[in-house]
């Protein structure tokens, strides 16, 4: 039975080591060595973490498993999100699942969770960023609405790679 809880700095660790590993488990076989060793020094560490986990314009979520972490939920409220002039929307900037437990249905729930928190705050609509090679992710936001409506290229080292941005609308 998974266990979804608001995350505290006090799962900081936990966090970094599933937010790297789930990183390394998608990225690293399209990329070079080199470049996800960059990308992680540069974007997921302890302090950059540690830093988002009190921005009081994004929320954390720890889905557990038999007293194991085994994914995060984070969105991000209009001013902390990674694109801009996308007001009254709620980004979905992770949900990032252990590969191991990507079958017990994790995902779906922080989804949900994601979802139930767009109608509380009163947003129009849900957006999210997922890498265009990324086709079982893709499905899987799909299956709850989402549709593309942009495309963001970000580099990972020296190569151009794409983001679809997808929403939902409420």
């Amino acid at each position: 039975m998974i266990q979804i809880r608001r995350a505290s700095i006090a799962d900081v660790d936990e966090l970094l080591s599933i937010s790297q590993l789930t990183f390394v488990q998608t990225f690293g076989p399209h990329n070079t060595e080199q470049a996800i060793k960059t990308y992680l020094t540069q974007n997921l560490t302890l302090e950059k973490l540690a830093t988002e986990l009190v921005d009081p314009r994004a929320q954390f979520f720890v889905a557990i498993d038999n007293g194991q972490m085994v994914g995060y939920l984070k969105v991000n409220e209009f001013g902390s999100q990674t694109e801009s002039g996308l007001s009254n929307s709620l980004e979905v900037q992770r949900i990032y699942v252990l590969k191991k437990d990507q079958s017990k249905k994790v995902g779906q729930e922080l989804m949900k969770l994601a979802i139930k928190i767009a109608h509380e705050l009163k947003v129009n609509y849900v957006w999210l960023g997922v890498w265009e090679n990324n086709t079982k992710a893709i499905i899987f936001y799909e299956r709850f609405g989402f549709r593309k409506f942009a495309i963001h290229t970000f580099h990972m080292g020296t190569h151009p790679q794409n983001d679809l941005l997808m929403k939902l609308i409420m």
